[in-house]
């Protein structure tokens, strides 16, 4: 019996958790609104399984992004006699947002299962999967390398440099998006390059940085509505509010140029 099947029973014999049943049911706003009353629960199992695992083994992304911004464990064991974890399953499935996701938030490519697998030796004979986990673990290390180092520019009074760094971030979250298929997520990562893209302006006004924001605004202006109430939950109401005015005047541009905005 494979580990998907075993977990996908487990989830039969769920008791009623609010937190569990959110996430096995995508209720992404009900979700949200449980998190801050039950921020203790966030690792409770059960049936052996977190509310992450829960969201995971039915691939809903948005409330594992709630998840694990709320602070959840990216790397529980999903069952304690497999020992494996929800990158495991995710690897497992061949489910490449959930991959990407997890690893770019701090979930652990060395854990091993209980017959000694790593996520990474389950991507073996799968190229695009382990190619897909390499390149975003490469970019999960390099981002929170600009960020120290743009903290440790502003600590030292050197704004340009930091200006640098922040936009080094921002190129890699667009790197992050434009392997992204799945919608709404694309669109999280599109609006974290264009917030390390804001913060790199505003220290050091540069021609570059306004280009890439200008082009990061619109591809987030062609969000869908309903996901872009996701996207509120996220980011504070002056950015999103920003982003809406100028997201406007930029598709009016393009639609008179449209070969202008590019994140090539």
């Amino acid at each position: 019996m494979s580990l998907f099947t075993q977990v996908s029973m487990a989830l039969q014999s769920l008791s009623s958790h609010p937190l569990h049943e959110a996430a096995r049911h995508s209720r992404f706003f009900i979700l949200h609104s449980l998190i801050d009353k039950y921020q203790n629960k966030l690792e409770s199992h059960q049936a052996k399984l977190t509310p992450l695992c829960v969201a995971t083994v039915n691939q809903h992304y948005d409330c594992m992004l709630l998840l694990l911004e709320a602070g959840a464990n990216p790397s529980p064991r999903v069952d304690e006699d497999l020992r494996r974890t929800p990158l495991h399953i995710a690897v497992a499935q061949g489910w490449k947002s959930a991959m990407r996701l997890l690893i770019l938030y701090g979930a652990d490519l060395s854990l091993t299962d209980a017959i000694n697998v790593t996520p990474l030796t389950l991507a073996n004979g799968k190229a695009l999967d382990r190619q897909l986990i390499e390149e975003t673990s490469a970019l999960y290390n390099d981002i929170k390398q600009y960020q120290a180092q743009a903290n440790q520019s502003l600590e030292q009074h050197q704004p340009e440099k930091a200006a640098s760094y922040l936009f080094k971030v921002a190129k890699c979250w667009v790197g992050v998006a434009s392997h992204e298929a799945q919608f709404f997520m694309r669109s999280f990562y599109f609006c974290k390059a264009l917030w390390f893209a804001k913060q790199a302006y505003e220290l050091k006004p540069r021609v570059e940085f306004k280009i890439i924001i200008e082009n990061l605004t619109y591809q987030i202006s062609r969000t869908k509505p309903y996901d872009y109430r996701k996207l509120e939950v996220f980011f504070d109401e002056s950015f999103l509010e920003d982003l809406q005015t100028n997201g406007l005047q930029l598709t009016e541009k393009t639609q008179s140029h449209p070969s202008s905005f590019s994140l090539s």
